[in-house]
């Protein structure tokens, strides 16, 4: 996991270039332009920009910020009043208790990270050089860092109400009783210091550093196999386990050996005493021949025939660009029964297009009415601050050119970004890019790169009251220029990014005269709660429900002028920066089905019968018109929606009108009819819609309606599910029973079939509750950093990289990682898998085969005193054996999924049947062949003159006619037990389309008919070639009927192996 290159250190005796092997944690690292990470560091001064390609599988590269240990940003929405409280309080206790403030939160912070961390560095130095470098921003409070998104619901009727940031969202008393998580001040203030191992400040060994600005440095945290990159290594160097039946099947071929081991030790000691006592051969001699029994019964390389249709399966997979660095996923794959998919990006197209703009606009006085009853659904019934604003305005991309926007959203688009320039082209977060683009801004950067090596960490940072801007943009038109001077970096939790902005107007003469304003985009529910209410558009939940529905994806947008100054600005908690907004409007992104998402859908569900299912962090309206039109959804059956309510409504309770049972409704959690959302339904309802009986032990019917959960609901059923399964844990319920939660939660896993609003951690608990509780095969297809837990969790786990390090992405994004960005990639595993597992049962039925048809014809053989020569077992290993076996798995995967998957297990019953079936024909055949030689008279040596020729020799007789017949025989048994066992379907193609195995079929059957006919003759046995396999002379009258019986050897096989393979996959 290490990676050597030479690299600028800052140790106490200066600045200076050694190896990155000598790094160690607590060293300050100088960061370069076009410089791979050696080691995973925190940014402590400057930006960044990373491509994690090789770690996350993202081609975007993205942009790092610095960590400022007193200036930790707040990560919950609900922190936000305290924090201010405590903000004010602190400005209010003057300039000597700000300074013991400021110290004692900033030391806490320090002496956590160099102690707990950081322990290998000298004491004091970390916090030395973080002090000089961030003296000016040492004031702040470290919070805790909550989930705070997926806390709010997104589908139900008044769903998402939007706390609007100038009203107080109640009291604390108020908010605990209403189930909401309530943060008391500084309590938690210590948690917040692992800030620094957020991945917005983390640079990862591996990645590679595109841009380095601001004489940017970090701190080295880990290294070697201690970072990131190491874990993952480790993770692919110690595999984990093939799966259950993979491991079930290496236990069991070892069991057939112990088993094959006992029969041939049986054989050996009865060949020992024939061959001994019968025939008078020396003991050393008639030990020797048991022994070869013994070998002969134990073939030793029948365990490994398990991996065998791996290598094979391995190279078609690597041909169609899906690499594998943990070849037991292939073999997983066969037995896939549900597949989970991502959304954006891997059902979708990556990119996103902008379809339009939404402005909102004054609402006129007749509209008032409708205006209170929307504003009435959001739960605000005060008249004072009703929503004034209206969405009104609508820009089409597709048929309006640029236009006159308001001025604010322009803004927003042209300066709300962390876009960067390298080698002349922009690049970020496509999204950003887009918007940018439709501004029509221009994009100016200030000199990369440090002036002098390490100056600015020997010097410190100057205290300036005008900060020096992270990039520029400017409007030619308006002579407009934007400078942003901080960056608020997205976080996936917050659902939003901003920026702070200098806003001057280059025409004027005093270029000193400035605004400054915060720009912020982000989900809309999210970017609503921190507008004014006067500001945020009335019919903003409608119109959000509207684009949802038809699968788009919505940007809000806001901005306000800030009053404070630079200095000011620089210490404020990004919380009271993104307060108050004023709403400027939506952006609506189309985000479409790739090109081959919805026929791989349907043949992984109507041909395979695998169960398909939807994880993403999206809208739930959205994801469901995707799952609808790639099939994941039925496009005609209802579906059931779980959503929880923020203020749960009163459970009804029982009456002659309403008999149903309080008990039946969850506490905080509904179900609804999405074509009825205002009628809940109990939980014995959703069971009986959706075929599950009210117990987990109840008969199931079929379902009649599909389901859709929310991150939120999943989140407050799981805990209800771990409360039941570890009882006597109190249960937040009205009287609901266990088993009714048990049967409740097993019909949401057995039946959900898209999961919406979902976080990385969710995505990763949802498929590991999938593989304990419905089925240990679960497939997983994502192609991000949030799906990254999730792949690893999964039992195959497929990354769609496209347009990146292909082995960078192979070794350390997902066990598979298709370089083509298709699901396709799926269904190629799939088949593959299934391939693979047959080809491997096939060559270990074969092998068996050829073990126990050897061991019966010499078992007959020394039963007349004779056996095979040298040369006829070379013959066998080296012109029959050996080809077929290496070319049988060559046999391409079938084009199509059957609905029924190869057996996990040796001993399944069609594995069993097939094996002993043909053993059983072979040996009948064998015992045929003797009879035949014993009808013709004189044709075989008397006991006598066997007995004669044995003690003569000191060894078993080999030229016999009872030896050519059962070699010439038994040469056609191998091929024809291959080919029944290679057929093809259902998993395979068939045995015609593999060319090269086909035409050695032919070869060898030609050579062993002419053995038959040519050989056996007088010319042919004292021919060179006849000399040395040993054939005797055999009448005309034997070689057709033993013409005869190799035929109806191989019609038997055939139809015996035929009629199981119809009997078992109908």
């Amino acid at each position: 996991a290490a990676t050597e290159c030479q690299v600028l250190v800052k140790r106490d005796t200066g600045v200076f270039r050694v190896s990155s092997l000598d790094l160690v944690p607590g060293d300050i690292l100088v960061l370069e332009s076009d410089m791979d990470v050696p080691c995973d560091l925190t940014l402590l001064q400057g930006s960044v920009l990373v491509n994690e390609a090789s770690l996350t599988g993202e081609s975007c590269p993205v942009r790092k910020s610095p960590w400022h240990p007193a200036l930790t940003e707040l990560h919950s929405d609900e922190d936000r009043e305290e924090s201010e409280s405590s903000s004010e309080s602190e400005a209010d206790s003057g300039p000597e208790n700000d300074e013991i403030i400021s110290t004692h939160v900033a030391g806490a912070s320090l002496n956590l990270v160099s102690t707990s961390l950081l322990s290998s560095s000298p004491e004091g130095f970390l916090e030395r050089i973080v002090h000089e470098a961030n003296e000016d921003e040492s004031r702040a409070a470290l919070d805790s860092f909550e989930d705070t998104l997926y806390e709010h619901g997104d589908f139900m009727q008044g769903e998402t109400k939007l706390d609007f940031g100038n009203e107080t969202a109640g009291s604390s008393s108020e908010m605990a009783a209403n189930g909401t998580h309530v943060n008391v001040g500084k309590k938690k203030a210590i948690e917040g210091a692992d800030a620094w191992s957020k991945s917005e400040h983390m640079a990862y060994a591996g990645t590679w550093i595109m841009e380095a600005r601001d004489d940017a440095f970090g701190v080295v945290v880990r290294t070697g196999v201690s970072t990131l990159r190491g874990e993952l290594v480790r993770d692919i160097i110690v595999d984990g386990g093939s799966g259950d039946s993979v491991e079930r099947m290496h236990h069991e071929a070892f069991v057939a050996i112990g088993l094959l081991f006992l029969v041939g030790s049986l054989c050996g000691y009865k060949s020992y005493y024939v061959l001994h006592k019968v025939f008078g051969i020396s003991r050393f001699e008639s030990m020797l021949d048991a022994l070869d029994v013994l070998t002969i019964a134990v073939p030793p390389a029948l365990p490994a025939t398990i991996t065998f249709g791996l290598v094979f399966a391995l190279a078609r997979l690597q041909a169609k660009q899906i690499l594998c660095v943990r070849s037991s996923c292939v073999s997983r794959a066969a037995w896939l029964r549900v597949i989970c998919f991502d959304k954006t990006g891997t059902l979708t197209e990556e990119g996103l297009d902008i379809r339009a703009l939404r402005f909102p606009t004054a609402t006129a006085v007749s509209d008032q009415s409708a205006v209170k009853e929307n504003s009435e659904k959001t739960g605000k019934k005060s008249n004072k601050n009703l929503s004034l604003v209206a969405f009104a305005k609508v820009w089409n991309a597709a048929t309006d050119a640029r236009g006159a926007w308001p001025r604010d959203v322009e803004r927003v688009m042209a300066a709300c970004h962390s876009l960067s320039r390298v080698s002349g082209e922009i690049v970020g977060d496509e999204v950003d890019i887009r918007l940018f683009e439709l501004s029509g801004w221009k994009l100016h950067l200030p000199r990369v790169g440090p002036s002098s090596v390490g100056s600015r960490i020997k010097a410190g940072r100057k205290k300036t009251e005008r900060t020096q801007a992270m990039f520029e943009v400017f409007d030619e038109e308006s002579d407009e220029r934007l400078s942003v001077i901080r960056l608020l970096d997205f976080n996936s939790e917050m659902a939003r990014m901003g920026v702070v902005a200098r806003l001057q107007n280059m025409s004027t003469e005093d270029q000193n005269v400035a605004k400054l304003f915060v720009f912020v985009k982000g989900a809309p529910e999210i970017i609503a709660m921190k507008c004014k209410r006067s500001s945020v558009p009335a019919d903003l939940h409608d119109v959000l429900a509207e684009y949802a529905q038809q699968g788009l994806r919505v940007l809000g947008l806001a901005c306000r002028e800030l009053t404070e100054t630079e200095s000011e600005i620089r210490k404020m908690p990004r919380a009271k920066l993104e307060k108050d907004l004023k709403f400027a409007g939506l952006v609506i992104l189309e985000n479409r089905l790739k090109s081959d998402t919805s026929q791989v859908i349907r043949e992984l569900s109507n041909r395979g019968g695998l169960r398909t299912l939807m994880i993403t962090g999206d809208h739930s309206r959205t994801a469901i018109s995707v799952a609808r039109q790639c099939g994941i959804l039925s496009s005609t059956s209802s579906v059931i929606v779980s959503d929880v309510e923020e203020k749960p409504s009163k459970v009804p309770s029982k009456s002659k009108d309403n008999p149903v049972r309080a008990a039946e409704f969850l506490h905080g959690v509904c179900f609804v009819d999405m074509k009825d959302p205002s009628k809940k339904l109990s939980s014995s309802e959703v069971l009986a819609r959706l075929g599950a009986g009210s117990s987990s032990s109840s008969m199931t019917t079929a379902p009649s309606a599909e389901l859709v959960l929310t991150g939120a609901a999943f989140r407050k059923l799981d805990e209800e599910f771990t409360s039941a399964m570890n009882p006597p844990s109190s249960l937040s319920l009205v009287q609901t029973n266990r088993e009714q939660i048990l049967a409740l939660f097993k019909a949401v896993l057995t039946h959900g079939s898209v999961f919406a609003r979902m976080s990385a951690s969710d995505k990763s608990r949802l498929v590991n509750l999938l593989r304990s509780e419905i089925d240990p095969h679960v497939g997983m297809c994502g192609d991000g950093a949030n799906d990254a837990a999730a792949l690893k969790e999964a039992s195959v786990g497929i990354s769609l990289c496209e347009g990146i390090d292909a082995d960078a992405t192979a070794s350390l994004a997902a066990p598979l990682t298709s370089r083509k960005a298709t699901i396709r990639a799926v269904l190629d595993t799939v088949l593959e898998g299934r391939a693979a597992a047959a080809a491997s049962l096939s060559a270990f039925r074969f092998m068996f085969l050829y073990s126990s048809i050897q061991l019966f014809s010499v078992l007959l053989l020394y039963f007349v005193g004779s056996t095979y020569g040298d040369g006829q077992f070379l013959f066998v290993d080296l012109c029959l054996i050996i080809p077929l076996g290496i070319l049988m798995g060559k046999t391409q995967p079938s084009k199509y999924l059957g609905t029924q998957a190869p057996p996990a297990s040796l001993s399944s019953q069609i594995i069993l049947l097939s094996t002993f079936s043909q053993t059983l024909i072979q040996l009948l055949f064998q015992l045929l062949t003797i009879k035949l030689i014993h009808n013709i008279s004189g044709l075989q040596l008397s006991f006598s003159e066997m007995q004669e020729l044995t003690i003569k020799h000191a060894e078993p007789w080999v030229l016999c006619a009872d030896n050519s017949a059962l070699f010439l025989v038994s040469n056609f048994q191998y091929i024809w037990t291959c080919v029944a066992f290679n057929i093809g379907r259902p998993f395979r193609v068939s045995i015609f389309t593999n060319r090269a195995f086909f035409f050695m079929i032919c070869t060898l059957s030609a050579l062993c008919f002419l053995l038959l006919w040519l050989l056996t003759t007088e010319v042919g046995s004292l021919s060179w070639f006849g000399k040395a396999l040993q054939i005797e002379v055999l009448p005309n009258n034997l070689r057709v009927q033993l013409v005869f019986v190799v035929i109806g050897n191989l019609l038997a096989s055939l139809f015996a192996e035929n009629l199981l393979i119809v009997f078992f996959f109908r």
